[in-house]
């Protein structure tokens, strides 16, 4: 049974790294035993397969290109219950040449755009709740919707 576990968690890894949290709880709805779930996860982890310090920096990036700021970053890595202080060490050295100015700004751009329809001021309020959504600062979010 726990060769079906492996089996099943490397599958769920070839899709995309996922967290240790996220793999134990996919092989827990597909009904494996929980004994075979943590045998799998430490086998897996020893071999390199799980590291929840990889898989946050990674998952890290892929939000960095896709325009997210660090509090929409921060909640989405503790809903996959990687440890805060895995976060922060990886936030750090991951965003230490980010500019979330820059992001912010060319996000709100292209909302803007997308947005050329609406009234000045709901335009801006939209905008606004964008940023917000997209996990950016509101003071910092207030400062570019004034340069827009």
């Amino acid at each position: 049974m726990m060769r079906d576990a492996k089996t099943a968690a490397k599958r769920f890894l070839k899709v995309r790294p996922q967290s240790t949290a996220e793999i134990k709880a996919k092989l827990a709805q597909k009904g494996f035993f929980a004994s075979d779930i943590e045998k799998t996860v430490a086998e897996l982890t020893a071999q390199g397969y799980l590291d929840d310090v990889g898989f946050t920096r990674f998952w890290i990036n892929e939000r960095l290109s896709m325009g997210f700021g660090a509090q929409r970053i921060i909640q989405e890595l503790q809903d996959k219950s990687i440890e805060d202080k895995i976060i922060q060490e990886a936030l750090k050295q991951g965003t230490k040449d980010v500019c979330w100015d820059q992001i912010m700004m060319e996000q709100a751009q292209k909302r803007w755009k997308v947005l050329e329809a609406v009234s000045f001021e709901k335009r801006k309020k939209r905008v606004l709740n964008f940023l917000l959504r997209r996990g950016f600062e509101v003071d910092l979010a207030q400062k570019v919707i004034e340069k827009l």
